[in-house]
């Protein structure tokens, strides 16, 4: 349980023993202490495990990286769910056009909905798919989505 005002941060692999789960209702902050970006992974291939994020993902991206949660298992979003990204250099926004991002993974069921709680520079959003929350640069116009 990560308390509101707390954060669970880092990079590698959280496996709870058989029947905990994950709840954060603080931040959820992969990457490395240094600032470099990482992946940190709930769950694993023997012990799934689930993800209730009450609180924020705190997501960070680099020109050769960027941080993602990825759950094996389910994710539920509760009502004060929600997203923040930001760039280690602002020539980030640029440079990775053209690429979806994944922030958050899963490999069980999802359910409730999230918000995105930062601004984003004009173009980018973040969007659900299947299995996962990814961030990408969409130009002004008319987008089409096919699932």
């Amino acid at each position: 349980m990560v308390s509101n005002n707390a954060v669970l941060g880092g990079s590698g692999q959280i496996a709870p023993a058989a029947g905990n789960s994950v709840s954060v209702d603080g931040q959820l902050a992969p990457g490395a202490a240094d600032g470099a970006c990482g992946t940190l992974t709930l769950g694993s291939a023997e012990q799934a495990t689930s993800l209730a994020l009450n609180g924020t993902l705190a997501a960070e991206i680099g020109m050769d990286g960027h941080d993602r949660v990825t759950v094996l298992g389910d994710v539920s979003f509760g009502e004060g769910a929600s997203v923040t990204v930001t760039a280690l250099d602002e020539q980030v926004w640029l440079a990775r056009r053209g690429e979806e991002i994944p922030l958050l993974t899963w490999t069980g069921t999802k359910s409730g909905t999230w918000t995105t709680a930062s601004t984003l520079p004009s173009g980018w959003k973040i969007f659900e798919r299947t299995s996962s929350l990814v961030l990408c640069y969409v130009p002004t116009g008319t987008m089409i989505s096919v699932q």
